[in-house]
């Protein structure tokens, strides 16, 4: 989990003014963000577009690890360094600053281009995060679940077939 505190700096070209009066004005500036408990996953075997769809980890509930925890259950460990978990999740806070920055007031719907990026406060803390995997293998593809060890809440990959699919829409268009 990472704390930080993040400074976007921006850059955007607004439209304003109405009619023959409208120009453009480029305006700069500066918003901060303040990130608390963002977590990164530290496998690197686990793609980030399944375990980020995980229901979120409420870490007032974390509890100091025991090895006794893991006792007799399969555990996957960490595989990344701090390095490149560090990278991966202040990528995310940029993503997310810049989402904050193009849906603010003063940017409105202009091109938003961030020139630059601080952080400063960086913390983390290394959880172990309860959640079970499963995986499915469908035709030539694996598919893989998730449950939230906390909230028993699950997320997933869905097998589709094209076949069956296409069928069904060719039935309910028949029957219409």
């Amino acid at each position: 989990l990472f704390d930080s505190t993040l400074t976007l700096h921006w850059r955007a070209e607004v439209s304003e003014g109405e009619g023959r009066g409208r120009h453009t004005v480029v305006r700069t500036g500066d918003r901060t963000s303040f990130f608390t408990a963002h977590p990164q996953c530290g496998l690197s075997s686990l793609p980030d577009h399944l375990w980020q769809r995980l229901p979120p980890l409420d870490a007032s509930r974390l509890v100091v690890f025991k090895p006794d925890y893991l006792a007799d259950w399969p555990a996957a460990l960490y595989d990344l360094s701090l390095a490149e978990a560090s990278l991966r999740a202040r990528e995310r806070m940029v993503q997310a600053g810049r989402t904050q920055v193009q849906a603010s007031s003063e940017v409105g719907s202009a091109n938003v281009e961030v020139t630059g990026a601080d952080f400063s406060g960086q913390a983390y803390r290394l959880v172990f995060w309860p959640f079970w995997t499963g995986t499915d293998r469908y035709g030539d593809r694996v598919y893989r679940v998730l449950v939230n060890g906390q909230t028993g809440e699950t997320t997933g990959e869905l097998p589709r077939d094209r076949m069956k699919i296409g069928l069904t829409i060719a039935l309910i268009g028949i029957v219409l």
